[in-house]
């Protein structure tokens, strides 16, 4: 959603029991040996948004907690998924 509410920018959410599938398709660069893929959920994201624009703008007396709100948004991320995966060649 955008800051005022006015429109939704995208909608990333799976339905119940839809699956996504995400395919890489580029060889591993610099020495490496394998590639580490997470999918990690921001739920606060846009609370992070929102409080950060409002301490831009000028938060007044309010500050202090909008700042305290705002790390906690930040610490509210977690992953759900994470692998590593090695190519049939570094096995």
């Amino acid at each position: 959603m955008t800051l005022d509410l006015e429109r939704e920018l995208s909608d990333t959410r799976l339905a119940p029991g839809e699956r996504a599938e995400l395919v890489y398709g580029r060889a591993l660069q610099g020495g490496a040996v394998a590639a580490r893929f997470s999918v990690v959920v921001f739920p606060d994201a846009f609370y992070t948004a929102f409080y950060e624009t409002l301490l831009r703008q000028g938060a007044g007396r309010g500050e202090a907690e909008i700042r305290a709100a705002l790390d906690e948004t930040r610490r509210s991320s977690f992953t759900v998924f994470e692998s590593i995966i090695r190519p049939r060649s570094a096995r």
